[in-house]
């Protein structure tokens, strides 16, 4: 097996997880797994839904059957898109909003070390993930 980092042929097994064979690369002393897991888009803008309507990372990782790292990704990636549709239409909100709510998220991703922590913004009924 081939390394998915760096390309070294010297890797070794390394455990199953989730039922895929797991690898360690004896150059980088990275770990892979042998068959990439893939998740749809559904999974994982229901991940999203579920962070915005007030279920917890690790809950919804769980509920998901994935890590919370996965969720944590696709929320930032979700953020990112939000950021650039917002950017093409000059939205502005700075006018309309009254009261934020930080939502665990935030103390989440500061607590590990991230230069980038979000949070989730309330506004009525409607919730947006921030990049603060």
């Amino acid at each position: 097996m081939e390394c998915k980092h760096c390309g070294c042929g010297a890797t070794r097994k390394n455990g199953v997880s989730k039922g895929y064979q797991r690898y360690v690369c004896n150059g980088c002393k990275r770990t892979f797994s042998g068959t990439p897991i893939k998740f749809s888009n559904k999974i994982k803008n229901n991940a999203v839904f579920m962070v915005l309507n007030g279920v917890g990372i690790r809950t919804t990782a769980t509920i998901l059957k994935t890590s919370h790292v996965n969720v944590l990704n696709w929320l930032k990636n979700a953020n990112k898109i939000l950021l650039e549709s917002l950017e093409r239409h000059n939205t502005d909100f700075s006018d309309e909003i009254d009261v934020i709510e930080m939502d665990e998220i935030y103390t989440t991703v500061k607590k590990g070390g991230n230069d980038s922590p979000f949070g989730l913004l309330t506004l009525g009924e409607k919730s947006v993930l921030l990049r603060l």
